[in-house]
Order: structure tokens, then C-alpha cells, then sequence
């Protein structure tokens, strides 16, 4: 079964995301990247068939304004996925919302993006309708995602905030940050042997929980062990995790070119490297993630991360690490 993308508040252990931080609770996420640019995203209540979601994005700046996008999708009393819906926010009708037909997303305007957040606050309902069907978003937690949202941009108590607003000054709310530049290097071409040396290191890999296939190789038939070499002393080893619809990918760890090899995962959830410095996970279940490394000379550097929100419907992208990444020559 896949792991939700953050259940806790966390920083993630890595230097380029030393600003990342995600906050799950009850009906509500917030998460902020390695620039300091927020969203907070929340849904319908769970376990109701009706999905709906609102997301808010907010740049770090003291000038810098919310924007808000709606997804709305299945509902056993109306069509699957409607051409528009009817906001009413805390009582009041707050006009059409045309939704785009592949996405089901909708951009909000302005003044729609400012009720929906004095109501939230407030935990008053906030509904969608269209034809037969109702879809109810949830207030459980918004208040705390929108009030960590300002916490961690320095906005709480100025005239920024949108939960403890106060009178004081800008100074403390923190500034944007550029995204970290990594360079890639290329790696070794292939040599003679490689193959074996794979199926060695990983015969000498131990067992792993997140790799049941990794202590079975019957079941690793048709995918052998393959080799990259990094350098001079280091290799780069793959050989298949899972198999499952859900959850299909590869371990790759670094280990050394001789004995004793002392394998080191990079990732147990890999699905695919390009041969030459980009390794990627991309689950594409629908509160999966995805995460890309990036080879620098040294070390598989976590370059990309991002997720897509809870597994509640309405997928978004909710990015954690974002780098700029100069290509091998």
C-alpha cells in the first residue's frame, strides 16, 4: 500500500530543504517548499463519496497575495465530473465556478479567494452545487493550516496574516528564497563484468522491509541486477523492489566497486535512471509523490520532491525541494 505523501509535521533531511515543511491535520494539509512559497490545500470530510478540494498558494514577500484554485469530481448523486458548480460560502451565494474539463480545476477569483478564507477561519460551510449533487469542504483544520501557512512565512500578527492579523511591520515576514543550483556530472561508461558484479552487491544487499523482492530472485526474473560506475571507487546497483500495480519499483543503492561493497539505498521506490546523472521516483497513484537525484561528483542530491495532496480525490501538485538543476556536459 502506498504511504500518504506527509502525515506529520516534518523538515526534510536535506540541506537544499532545510525551509520544506508539511503539516497534515484532520481535513487539511499545508505544506511549504525550499523557496518559502506555502499552499494549503483541503477537502471534503473523510469518507465522504463527494470529493471537493480548494487549494491556496502563497508566495513568501510581504507584497505577495493568496491565490486559490477549487477541484471538484465524483459524486454518486450527480454527473462524475460537472462542467461548473455554484460556490455558497457561509450562507451566501458567491457566483459560478467553471471547471476545466480534463483537470476538473478551476482558477479563483480574487474576491472569492477572500471569502473562502474569512469563512474557513471561522470554520462556517463553504458548498458547491450543480444539477442533483452537493459537495461539502470540510473546516476541519483549515484554521491550523492557515494559521501555520503564516507562521512559517513570519506573518502572524501583520497586516499580512490571515488568521492572527496585527499591526505590526514587515520586517518579520521572511523574504523569498532562490531556488538552490546544482550541477550535474556524467558518469562512467559501462565495463566488462558489470552484470556480475551487480547480482555480487546485491546478493550481499540485506534484508529490507520497503524491497520484498530484493531477498527473492526468483521473482526478479526478467529484470537482473544492473551497474552504473559513478567514479573511480563508486557504483551506482539496481534490482526490482516491487511488482505491484501500485507501488511497481526498484531499489538503487551506492555501493563500493570492491569488496566489501556496503550498499546504500538511494531510494527503495525508483522508476527510472537515464543511465547518465537523473534518478526518479514517480508514483503516479493519486496521493502518491515524486522525487527526482541528481548526481553531483559526490552524491545522489534530492533535486525535485513534491506530492499530491491527501488520497481524498483532486490531485494537485504540492512541490517540497525545488532546485535548478545545470545539465552534464
Amino acid at each position: 500500500m502506498r504511504r500518504p505523501f506527509a502525515s506529520v509535521l516534518m523538515a526534510l533531511a536535506c540541506p537544499l530543504a532545510a525551509q520544506a515543511q508539511t503539516l497534515v491535520i484532520k481535513d487539511w494539509q499545508a505544506v511549504c517548499d525550499n523557496t518559502r512559497t506555502c499552499r494549503v490545500v483541503g477537502y471534503q470530510r473523510d469518507g465522504d463519496a463527494a470529493w471537493i478540494s480548494v487549494l491556496f498558494t502563497r508566495q513568501a514577500g510581504a507584497r505577495s497575495g493568496v491565490y486559490g484554485e477549487l477541484s471538484v469530481g465524483g459524486n454518486p448523486d450527480a454527473a462524475p465530473a460537472p462542467a461548473s458548480v455554484r460556490l455558497t460560502i457561509a450562507g451566501k451565494p458567491a457566483g459560478t465556478v467553471a471547471l476545466e474539463r480534463q483537470s476538473h480545476h478551476a482558477a479563483l477569483a480574487g474576491g472569492v479567494v477572500e471569502s473562502l478564507l474569512k469563512a474557513l477561519v471561522a470554520n462556517a460551510p463553504v458548498t458547491a452545487t450543480s444539477g442533483k449533487g452537493t459537495w461539502r469542504l470540510s473546516g476541519d483544520g483549515a484554521r491550523e493550516a492557515l494559521e501555520k501557512m503564516d507562521e512559517l512565512q513570519g506573518r502572524t500578527g501583520t497586516t499580512t496574516a490571515i488568521v492572527r492579523p496585527g499591526s505590526a511591520g514587515a520586517d518579520a515576514i521572511v523574504l523569498p528564497m532562490s531556488a538552490p543550483t546544482v550541477r550535474a556530472v556524467r558518469i562512467g561508461a559501462a565495463r566488462a563484468g558489470d552484470d556480475d558484479l551487480a547480482a555480487r552487491i546485491v546478493t550481499m544487499i540485506p534484508h529490507d522491509d520497503d524491497c520484498p523482492m530484493l531477498d527473492d530472485s526468483q521473482s526478479r526474473q526478467g529484470q537482473a541486477p544492473r551497474l552504473w560506475h559513478l567514479d573511480a571507487n563508486r557504483v551506482l546497483v539496481s534490482a526490482r523492489c516491487h511488482a505491484g500495480m501500485d507501488d511497481a519499483g526498484a531499489g538503487y543503492w551506492i555501493a563500493n566497486l570492491r569488496p566489501p561493497f556496503a550498499a546504500q539505498a538511494v531510494t527503495l521506490a525508483g522508476t527510472g535512471f537515464d543511465g547518465a546523472s537523473t534518478l526518479t521516483s514517480a508514483q503516479r497513484s493519486r496521493c502518491g509523490a515524486d522525487q527526482t537525484w541528481t548526481w553531483n561528483g559526490f552524491q545522489f542530491e534530492l533535486t525535485a520532491s513534491s506530492g499530491s495532496g491527501l488520497c481524498r480525490g483532486g490531485s494537485w501538485d504540492l512541490p517540497l525541494v525545488i532546485t535548478q538543476v545545470i545539465p552534464a556536459n
